[in-house]
């Protein structure tokens, strides 16, 4: 950015370094619940107690999505599916690696809502590739944003 550029210019481009930035503010905090989630989510055993030999459910990728409600001292509030993969023994393997997961560090202030929560959403991506070694089945964890949160009625 020069001197000689607009000054309107110049600001628009300090407002997107901005948003950037506050985009990773809390990145520390969901990758550490990510990586105590990731302790606790087992899906390639899951699966082959379901279908040793990946003929019952197939070759297909599956993803679930969490929505997660928080308390402000870390204490897992709520939590439940939004989109299934299609599998509910596989989502709720989902499920119980967060609940198993706990207890939480408390979420940074600045993210609490005024009744004192934090909700976000969470997903699971287990690539299933069809191959029978353990390591051919990946699993992704990673936050998402909802762009629709659901009323805190829970």
């Amino acid at each position: 950015m020069s001197r000689s550029e607009p000054i309107a210019n110049r600001q628009d481009q300090s407002k997107e370094t901005s948003l950037a930035t506050k985009r990773w503010e809390y990145a520390s905090y969901f990758n550490s619940l990510k990586e105590l989630v990731r302790k606790q989510w087992n899906p390639a055993e899951v699966y082959r107690q379901r279908d040793p030999n990946g003929t019952v459910y197939g070759q297909q990728d599956r993803y679930t999505l969490l929505q997660v409600r928080m308390n402000e001292d870390g204490s897992l509030a709520d939590v439940w599916v939004v989109h299934t993969c299609g599998l509910e023994w596989l989502d709720e393997s989902a499920l119980e690696a967060f609940r198993k997961a706990q207890p939480f560090a408390p979420p940074p202030r600045p993210l609490l809502r005024s009744n004192g929560r934090v909700e976000f959403g969470f997903g699971f991506f287990f690539d299933v590739t069809g191959k029978e070694s353990a390591s051919s089945m990946r699993l992704k964890l990673f936050r998402y944003r909802d762009p629709s949160p659901i009323p805190d009625q829970r």
